[in-house]
């Protein structure tokens, strides 16, 4: 089925020795626009200067790719690690420069700085000592994040581009819906959302091999946005709903402590048992809404 939507283009800046998140976060924005896009009306575009720059001489490296790409994108997701980058001429780094140009004009930049270890010997400490004076300006000129995991990393990409959208989409919508329009696109939003996490669950439980921690991830994401909802929700559904909604972010929690013991398999095939229940039980709990 067709839907309009709105399309705002994501910029990915970091350093060279993030090239794992570069590679992830378009997964993340790809997996976010399943799950949102067709009941928000948006749509996301990753945008990365290997991808989409185009070459051009005759200029500054950094300006063209401030003209080509950073002039014409929305929202800026930025990673960091152990290195700032090369000075531009201008900035610090490119990256640097792009996240300054965002918030000059007053664009939305996401930062996350990675807490994973480092192996000393391959640390650059002039970098590293760049990279910290340009973290605690950071803390006089906005709010940042850390990860340790890329799996930290997805989950508070998805639940911070979320709430990101919503305000956004809201701003730029010239009449404001009224409190009973807002109800129902809520509710309509959960049970979309309860769709989506029920087809991504039984296509990991049906995948091969099948691995309890993709599960656990899945699980992890659901549990956040079901959180989420829950405070969005407190005014619309019973009590008694409620009280489920509960019950069963604890079960999800619960699961994602859960451990695999040399049982014959029986404790492998408990938690997807038990994963089914929470799919089951949210999928009653729409239908009362």
């Amino acid at each position: 089925m067709t839907y309009q939507a709105t399309v705002y283009r994501v910029l990915i800046a970091s350093p060279s020795d993030v090239q794992d998140e570069r590679k992830r976060i378009p997964e993340i924005i790809h997996t976010w626009n399943s799950m949102h896009s067709a009941h928000l009306g948006v749509v996301l575009l990753p945008v990365k200067w290997e991808t989409h720059s185009v070459p051009r001489m005759g200029g500054r490296p950094q300006g063209i790719i401030n003209e080509q790409l950073v002039n014409n994108c929305d929202i800026l997701i930025g990673t960091f690690w152990t290195r700032l980058g090369t000075h531009t001429g201008k900035a610090e780094s490119g990256t640097v420069e792009e996240i300054e140009e965002f918030t000059g004009r007053k664009k939305p930049a996401l930062l996350y700085f990675s807490s994973r270890p480092v192996v000393p010997e391959s640390l650059d400490h002039e970098e590293y000592s760049r990279l910290s004076k340009f973290r605690d300006s950071c803390k006089t000129n906005g709010l940042f994040d850390t990860y340790d995991s890329l799996e930290d990393l997805s989950e508070k990409i998805n639940r911070h581009l979320t709430g990101l959208l919503q305000e956004l989409h809201i701003s730029n919508t010239n009449q404001p819906p009224s409190d009973t329009v807002e109800k129902g696109n809520i509710v309509n939003e959960f049970k979309y959302l309860i769709k989506q996490y029920e087809a991504q669950w039984i296509s990991e439980k049906e995948s091969s091999p099948v691995s309890i921690d993709e599960g656990k991830l899945l699980l992890k994401q659901l549990s956040s946005n079901l959180l989420e909802f829950n405070i969005s929700l407190e005014e619309i559904i019973a009590e008694d709903d409620r009280k489920e909604l509960m019950e069963i972010i604890k079960l999800s929690k619960s699961l994602q402590r859960h451990m695999v013991f040399l049982d014959g398999g029986k404790s492998f095939s408990q938690f997807w048992e038990l994963g089914d229940q929470v799919i089951n039980r949210l999928k009653i709990l729409t239908k009362t809404l």
